[in-house]
């Protein structure tokens, strides 16, 4: 037996509906990048326009939440399929990465922890059992 008759002449490309667990990749990544934002508006710090005057890198990254609602919809009238998807979780994740761990960071991790420590959310850390060592 040849090993041409082994492998498909054609590739299982004929069924791409999206299942729901397609949608709940898209879902999960929004809440999470919503609660980024969110995050920046309670910390305070490298937030934009429209929360400050300031036009900044906040500001652009709100873009993603009318280019999300466009891509759903160009996906529930079949314009645009899983390998969209992946070019835009792509794209996505990568500025990410550029603006918050990359040498050219935004904002790197520091500006991220630091205005924490300062916080009144965080203020009740010094009662944890873990920092009262020596009492």
């Amino acid at each position: 037996m040849d090993v041409e008759d082994m492998l498909p002449v054609a590739l299982p490309t004929s069924d791409t509906t999206l299942t729901r667990a397609f949608f709940l990749f898209i879902l999960v990544p929004t809440l999470l990048g919503a609660a980024h934002h969110v995050d920046h508006i309670i910390r305070g710090n490298h937030v934009g326009w429209p929360i400050t005057p300031e036009v900044n890198a906040f500001t652009y990254s709100l873009a993603i939440y009318p280019l999300l609602a466009i891509s759903l919809y160009l996906t529930l009238t079949r314009r645009v399929e899983a390998r969209y998807w992946a070019g835009f979780f792509a794209f996505s994740a990568g500025m990410l990465a550029y603006f918050h761990i990359s040498p050219w960071a935004v904002e790197p991790p520091q500006d991220v922890s630091d205005p924490r420590l300062k916080s009144w959310a965080c203020q009740w850390t010094p009662l944890l059992p873990s920092n009262r060592r020596g009492q």
